[in-house]
């Protein structure tokens, strides 16, 4: 069993006055941390104010520290809050994570748009990244459909399962994972549940043009 600390997330000072945002308060956690027994470390870089960024110039700074502290693979957020939603600018500045301090992993929340390229540009760039694959299927009894009766049109029941691979998370990290997913797919909030549905029919006369 592999334990990763993971040093801050997105709490903030407010929340917690200990909470490590600096390189230097990282690096301080991340040795005593090895010390207990972790064998990774996730961070959440922060710039001069204490907020969350993907900028290079943190973000190195942060991961430099924390290595030289504690000695262990480090791992960063890529979270798309820490540019207010610009998934361009979050390509820009993970493609400059670049030299000896760059980090050893990342993570990617996968209900994030941008995902994809993301993921293509840090393996591009040797970082190590989970893989998270879904597959759903459905119980669908096609008779009203094909107007021969039956109970409804459309499933009955649905199942999701999915598939992780990580080389530094531990079971319940992953878990956590799989609860953060549930709870922020727009897809499975649609299907779970109720949605108004409008439909409207519009007759459009001979000559007419949507």
């Amino acid at each position: 069993m592999l334990i990763q600390a993971s040093l801050n997330g997105g709490t903030t000072r407010a929340e917690h006055p200990a909470v490590p945002l600096t390189p230097a308060e990282l690096a301080a956690e991340a040795r005593a941390a090895a010390a207990a027994g972790a064998r990774s470390i996730h961070v959440h870089p922060r710039d001069l104010s204490g907020a969350q960024t993907l900028r290079p110039e943190h973000v190195l700074a942060a991961v430099a520290a924390v290595r030289a502290a504690a000695g262990l693979p480090v791992g960063v957020t890529t979270g798309i809050w820490a540019v207010d939603g610009d998934v361009s600018r979050r390509m820009s500045l993970v493609a400059d994570w670049s030299g000896r301090d760059r980090p050893d992993f990342a993570s990617i929340n996968m209900n994030e748009p941008g995902t994809d390229a993301l993921a293509d540009l840090l393996t591009a760039q040797g970082i190590e990244i989970e893989e998270l694959r879904y597959e759903v299927e459905g119980d669908l009894d096609l008779h009203r459909f094909l107007g021969l009766g039956g109970p409804r049109a459309g499933f009955s029941a649905i199942r999701a399962r999915g598939w992780v691979r990580s080389p530094n998370a531990t079971k319940e990290q992953l878990d956590d994972l799989s609860v953060y997913v549930e709870n922020t797919s727009p897809v499975r909030d649609i299907l779970a549940a109720a949605v108004p549905v409008t439909t409207e029919l519009v007759v459009m006369a001979d000559g007419d043009r949507r």
